[in-house]
């Protein structure tokens, strides 16, 4: 069973934009794929081109009204491979050595813009050609990187490079226009996300380029505000995300980050509206213990909010039960909400708190809490019941605190509920990069301390609430 996380008052008029969007791009609608509906918000008239190295779309949005954007998100899981038949398209081949190779056709590319970005936006060099060429540089680190063909017109080819480290090498050619393979190499392209960039349709704006992992269904609104260019022109360094207009019962909110270089430079996002208990019965009855300055929930979270990002476990495909996949029944799905609290996104995971008059803690903020605690922290934070054995060990606490973490377990990017009874896993309020959130985990593991690492925010886990004192 699958399910669309996200429902509202506008759910029929955006299944017939969608209806339309689809009618448009029929015809490069790979098989076996979900649709994903991206909706953009830019301040200026603006081109948003979405790419993940073997399709392409791209709408225009008008300034200030909200623009869909259709991407077909593949079902399989397998690596793309092989060639790709394109007309008049670059043709970019990398050889894993710190060699690339770019063809550009003479006529479509005769001024082209080459760029190379790291997966989280930021541009590492730029250079035109209208000729044969040669671009290096001189140490770049390992990781993996987006390199962008820009003509002229707008049109952008790119692919996702991985780099061993050291010395960089683009070598750019011009040949005839002609049938050209784009080849992608196996380990080039990540598998569902895109490269977002966003140009103004007027000159004096910088672009805004950066990395998404759309979902099936509508997504969160992407709120783009590109900046005017001057002389002193610079490379975003951003700070943390910060909320500058709490989201309410009847509209939502917004956070801004300001560059940590100019504060005049600055961009916005929406947080989801509101709803649930808070704005149903005027705010509900919640449990909180006192624990290292703050006031926690003394169970997971169990509130929806507006269109989307939460469900119950297995509500949005089989479950892991003994090594094997079981689709749960309705009562069953129900029951694990009631015992477990409900699973979230990592963008549904503050609203949600914020509906309820609370707030997501920080990840600093379960250290805190860890601390407090002592060791073995989860151990003493975890109940007295509902935990699985571990190598013929009781996997239970002792709830020393009255904290009653229960093991909610999660679902991961593809849908599917795995490890309730054996983990839990909150989010924090605390991201890395652009599409990774810090959580904590606590296992089966009879003396388990508690861990924090980040994942994806297009997984699920549970939420606990906190109020300052």
């Amino acid at each position: 069973m699958s399910i669309i996380r996200r429902q509202g008052w506008g759910r029929t008029l955006l299944l017939m934009v969608a209806a339309v969007i689809v009618a448009a791009f029929a015809s490069g609608a790979a098989a076996q794929a979900d649709e994903a509906l991206v909706p953009f918000m830019v301040n200026v008239d603006a081109t948003v081109v979405a790419s993940n190295g073997s399709a392409q779309k791209q709408i225009l949005a008008t300034a200030n009204q909200e623009a869909i954007l259709l991407i077909f998100i593949r079902k399989s899981t397998g690596i793309v491979n092989g060639v790709q038949k394109q007309i008049n398209s670059p043709t970019i081949i990398s050889n894993r050595s710190g060699k690339v190779n770019i063809n550009l056709p003479t006529q479509s590319y005769k001024s082209a813009e080459v760029l190379l970005y790291t997966v989280h936006g930021k541009r590492i060099l730029q250079s035109n050609v209208s000729t044969a060429s040669n671009i290096t540089h001189p140490n770049l680190a390992t990781g993996v990187y987006v390199l962008s063909v820009k003509r002229t017109d707008g049109n952008i080819v790119t692919s996702r490079l991985t780099h061993n480290g050291g010395r960089l090498n683009i070598s750019v050619v011009f040949g005839s226009e002609a049938l050209s393979s784009n080849k992608r190499l196996a380990k080039e392209t990540e598998e569902g996300v895109w490269l977002i960039h966003v140009t103004s349709v007027t000159k004096g704006y910088a672009d805004s380029v950066y990395t998404l992992r759309p979902v099936a269904g509508m997504n969160a609104q992407q709120n783009i505000t590109l900046r005017q260019t001057s002389s002193g022109d610079h490379v975003h360094t951003w700070g943390a995300w910060a909320v500058t207009t709490q989201a309410t019962c009847s509209s939502p909110g917004v956070e801004t980050r300001t560059c940590t270089q100019d504060a005049s430079h600055k961009e916005t996002r929406a947080i989801a509206q509101l709803t649930g208990t808070a704005c149903n019965s005027g705010g509900g009855s919640f449990e909180m213990v006192t624990i290292g300055g703050l006031k926690w929930m003394t169970e997971n979270l169990n509130v929806e909010t507006k269109y989307c990002c939460s469900w119950c476990y297995g509500e949005d495909g089989p479950v892991r039960v003994d090594g094997e996949w079981k689709t749960l029944t309705s009562s069953e799905i129900q029951a694990n909400c009631a015992k477990y609290g409900r699973l979230y996104y990592w963008y549904g995971a503050k609203p949600a708190c914020q509906s309820i008059g609370k707030r997501l803690p920080t990840n600093e903020e379960w250290y805190a809490l860890v601390r407090a605690v002592g060791s073995p922290a989860g151990k003493k934070l975890k109940s007295t019941s509902g935990w699985n054995d571990f190598n013929g060990q009781s996997g239970n606490g002792t709830d020393d605190f009255g904290f009653s973490a229960l093991p909610g377990g999660y679902s991961g990017e593809d849908g599917g509920s795995l490890y309730a009874g054996d983990f839990g896993g909150w989010w924090t309020a605390t991201e890395y990069g652009r599409n990774d959130a810090y959580r904590w985990i606590i296992t089966k593991m009879p003396d388990e301390n508690g861990s924090s690492d980040y994942r994806s925010t297009n997984e699920g886990y549970s939420v606990r609430c906190v109020e300052d004192i």
